[in-house]
């Protein structure tokens, strides 16, 4: 895991990785599918994006790496999340959103569904790590943590709210993949993780082993003492 530590406009850094890896696929006439993530630490990136006018674009497909089991207009959405953000004021319908349907009824038949249509190999993978280390909805001591046969599956997080989620099958094999650790605590966390990193069950996101992690200045304490 490569750490980038960020000072100051992390979102504007990240995003011009992201640009990088656009502009090369376009450049190649290539479909460019990205896995989305939730949580609190990339909304500013999600808005710093969509102001940047890089998300109408018939080559990208959009997909996402997790979501709560409830309804699309649920808060707790990262659908919705997404369009509140990175999606705030563009005609959905024109763009190409996978959104995992959390609200469905038949739980495994959506995960069927999203593990047939979400490609094996993803060109950019996005994540944010949680208080936990947990990256998408692995979460630490999980069955999730060692699930290399299948694409997506059924979890729960530590409230009980299902979830579903890619597993480490689908981290591994992206292209690239950007991590964003944002907090003195998560800086911990990360800090401890990346010194224990046969642990992957109790920090999950050393999963994320091949990141390009960027880290703000509140998180870098732990790496510059």
């Amino acid at each position: 895991m490569k750490v980038i530590i960020c000072n100051n406009k992390i979102e504007e850094k990240i995003f011009r990785e992201i640009r990088e890896s656009i502009n090369s696929s376009k450049m190649n006439c290539k479909e460019f599918n990205v896995l989305l993530t939730g949580g609190n630490s990339i909304k500013k990136l999600y808005n710093y994006w969509s102001k940047m006018k890089l998300i109408s674009n018939d080559k990208i497909n959009y997909f996402y790496g997790d979501e709560r089991c409830v309804s699309y207009l649920n808060k707790q959405s990262n659908y919705r999340m997404t369009k509140l953000t990175l999606f705030k004021g563009l005609d959905i319908k024109k763009l190409k959103i996978n959104r995992i349907r959390g609200e469905s009824k038949d739980l495994s038949k959506e995960i069927r569904r999203y593990s047939e249509i979400l490609p094996s190999q993803v060109d950019l993978t996005l994540l944010s790590m949680g208080s936990d280390a947990h990256i998408a909805s692995i979460f630490p001591n999980s069955a999730s943590v060692i699930e290399y046969d299948k694409k997506i599956i059924l979890t729960k997080d530590s409230t009980g709210i299902k979830r579903i989620t890619i597993t480490p099958r689908i981290i591994n094999s992206s292209k690239k993949i950007i991590l964003i650790c944002k907090g003195k605590e998560k800086g911990e966390i990360l800090f401890n993780a990346l010194k224990n990193k046969n642990d992957k069950s109790k920090y999950p996101v050393l999963l994320a082993r091949n990141a390009i992690c960027f880290i703000d200045k509140h998180a870098s304490i732990p790496f510059v003492k």
